[in-house]
């Protein structure tokens, strides 16, 4: 029972443990790629910081997954389900990455995020100059401070998927650190 359970408090930690492990596990593998508990998060995100138009452009994406129906009710089951631990989740994790940030000092940072784009994008885009687009990103999107990383992210999206490889830049203001969620240090 839960109340059995509530007394082994060194076994209910040892499953929260796991389970929050588990939720930074997906984080770190993927911020989408058709995986309904990375969705579930991107979700909670969405709803937690109250980011409607962001939420809007999720499900019009995931719609156009192949497979959306069953990603779709999957998805949902797990946000339905695990809703106030995911609220929750998010909530520390950005709570606790601003802690770091103010912690640090920092000024600003400059950061780097490689993706693939279509095909149709290849005439839009010039190596000789930098440009400024509104870009398609999901709630929560992962960015680099290492420019090889996210070269070779863009390079992987060439590779697997055919897509024109792009790398965004962007110099984040000391201001604007509150739009950053977490780092691989905070989650």
């Amino acid at each position: 029972t839960a109340e059995e359970a509530l007394k082994d408090k060194e076994a209910l930690r040892e499953s929260v443990y796991g389970f929050i492990d588990g939720l930074v596990g997906v984080w770190a593998q993927t911020a989408s790629d058709e995986h309904p508990l990375a969705y579930a998060l991107q979700i909670a995100v969405a709803q937690e910081f109250g980011l409607t138009e962001e939420y809007k452009a999720l499900l019009e994406r995931m719609q156009r997954i192949r497979g959306a129906s069953s990603l779709i009710t999957q998805t949902a089951f797990l946000y339905n389900t695990l809703k106030p631990i995911l609220h929750k989740y998010v909530r520390v994790v950005y709570d606790e990455t601003q802690k770091f940030l103010k912690e640090t000092g920092l000024k600003g940072l400059y950061l780097i995020r490689g993706v693939g784009l279509d095909r149709s994008a290849r005439f839009q885009l010039s190596s000789d100059e930098f440009k400024l687009i509104n870009a398609p990103f999901h709630p929560a999107s992962s960015w680099s401070l290492d420019y090889w990383e996210a070269e070779g992210f863009a390079k992987h999206m060439e590779y697997k998927y055919g897509l024109v490889p792009a790398l965004y830049v962007i110099r984040l203001p000391k201001e604007a650190f509150h739009l950053i969620l977490s780092t691989a240090l905070t989650g």
